[in-house]
């Protein structure tokens, strides 16, 4: 089983030791029986010394004190040195420990932080993507309305447009060309079949123009000396006329002819873009 230690732990271990060896340190300085013996007072006076009453006795006691003192003070320097020692290398130990330790905690927590900096990375560029592509679509749908929009109204003047340059031009042709609402007439009768009994129907204003040139028209297609009757219609237009036959109505107005271009015109649908041409609007 490991066990994990701290460098609180550590440190406090080498103080044990420390105090160990520091508590084994008056034992050195308690006195050998067999160095004491020859100085007690129950010695036979046959041992005791010659010289001068306590000169020379109290110098060898002095100096063998002083002897025993300076070992003991050496032995107790060197297991205090010793302990102090123990107490450092425990220390380095812990510091080495606590280093060790962190440096596999911040490789750990690196890494963790790598991979998870990585995965959020990710999910941010996929989520942004993601709205991107949502505004794109928006936008697209947008664009797409606004363009059948101005296709609608683009139509819609061209169709004005032209029918004010189709009502200029006949006109303007009819101004010019007299003889050309006789033509018209005339081919209208011809698809008629019934010339000769039917009645032309023009604006009063047109009823002088054609009228001098029936009469020669009528003639030249074999329709009688007088041909078909032309009467004045207050309700019609310049350039309009009506035929009306024993059973055949033909209708000749402008207008209703320009209404029908402009149905004509509106029938075609504001085609939307091709789906091909569309982004799609979700991701795979």
């Amino acid at each position: 089983m490991t066990h994990h230690h701290t460098r609180t732990s550590w440190v406090q271990h080498g103080k044990v030791r420390f105090e160990e060896v520091t508590a084994q340190l008056p034992r050195l300085w308690e006195a050998p029986s067999e160095v004491s013996e020859p100085h007690t007072a129950t010695e036979s006076p046959s041992h005791m010394p010659t010289h001068g009453p306590g000169g020379l006795d109290s110098a060898i006691i002095e100096a063998e004190a002083q002897a025993r003192i300076m070992a003991i003070e050496a032995a107790a320097a060197t297991q205090i040195a010793a302990a102090q020692a123990e107490v450092e290398r425990w220390r380095q130990h812990a510091l080495q420990s606590e280093s060790e330790g962190y440096s596999r905690g911040f490789t750990a927590g690196y890494a963790d932080g790598t991979q998870q900096g990585q995965t959020e990375g990710a999910a941010a560029v996929k989520a942004e993507a993601r709205a991107q592509l949502d505004q794109l679509v928006v936008l697209t749908k947008a664009a797409r309305v606004e363009t059948r929009h101005a296709l609608l109204a683009t139509r819609e003047q061209l169709t004005h447009l032209s029918i004010d340059i189709a009502r200029a031009i006949i006109g303007e042709a009819l101004r010019i060309d007299t003889d050309l609402l006789s033509r018209r007439v005339a081919h209208l009768l011809d698809g008629l079949g019934e010339s000769a009994t039917a009645i032309v129907r023009v604006a009063p204003a047109d009823l002088p123009a054609l009228q001098p040139h029936w009469a020669a028209a009528a003639r030249a297609r074999r329709m009688g000396e007088r041909g078909p009757r032309v009467v004045a219609d207050e309700a019609l237009a310049p350039g309009d006329c009506i035929v009306e036959g024993t059973v055949r109505y033909l209708d000749a107005r402008l207008e209703p002819l320009f209404t029908r271009v402009a149905e004509a015109f509106a029938a075609i649908p504001a085609t939307p873009p091709a789906p091909s041409e569309e982004p799609e609007e979700r991701a795979a």
